[in-house]
Parts: structure tokens; sequence; C-alpha cells
């Protein structure tokens, strides 16, 4: 028989009870580390997919204006902008997408390698 004690509760499991918990967070951790599996290489094939550059924001006389920011070697400042209209819509869902995606990825990737490293354990 096994206490476990949090916060002033006590539990009591007898040694089957630890060994089906266990056996249970170990299949949630094995789920979890196939689920991030399947987003980091569906994340990284939608960015391949995705336009290049990125979004930028300039406010003018207190109004909102998007921009595609790219690289560019022939420019002097090193990137061009380009004012994204109404019309330009699509473009802009997808540059805020691929910001959204590459903050997503190293956490998912640090995330799935803590549950690798522990399997491995």
């Amino acid at each position: 028989m096994k206490q476990l004690q949090n916060k002033g509760t006590s539990i009591n499991l007898d040694n089957n009870e630890v060994v089906q918990h266990t056996s249970m967070l170990m299949e949630m951790l094995w789920h979890e580390h196939e689920f991030s599996k399947h987003l980091i290489r569906n994340y990284e094939a939608e960015l391949m997919s995705l336009p290049e550059g990125s979004l930028c924001k300039k406010m003018i006389n207190e109004r909102a204006y998007l921009y595609h920011s790219l690289a560019n070697i022939e420019s002097s400042t090193g990137f061009s902008q380009k004012y994204i209209t109404n019309s330009d819509d699509g473009l802009a869902e997808g540059l805020m997408r691929k910001a959204v995606l590459k903050r997503s990825l190293p956490w998912l990737k640090k995330n799935d390698l803590a549950i690798r490293k522990f399997f491995k354990s």
C-alpha cells in the first residue's frame, strides 16, 4: 500500500492501482508524442506552402497598415516592403499563419524531445 500526499490530502493506493495509473500515464504520454510528431510534420509541410517573407504592421495617423516584408539583397536596407491591400487578404492570412506556425514549432519540438527522453530513461 502506497500513500501519496499533496497539499494535505492523502491517497492510499495498492500496488495494482499504482501500476494501473502508471500504465495509463505512460499511454497518455505516448499518444502525446504521436500527436506532436503528427503536428510537427504537418506544420513543416504547411510552412513550405505559405508565402515567403513576413507581416509588418505600421501605424500611420493612428491607423494600422499591413505590409509584406521580404528579404531583398538589391535593396540598400536588405529588405523591401509592399503595402497589403484589402484584395490581398489571403496574403495577410498566410503570413499570419506562417508566424503562428514558426512560433509553435520550437515549443512542439522541445516538448516532443522531453517525452522521447522520458521514454529512453
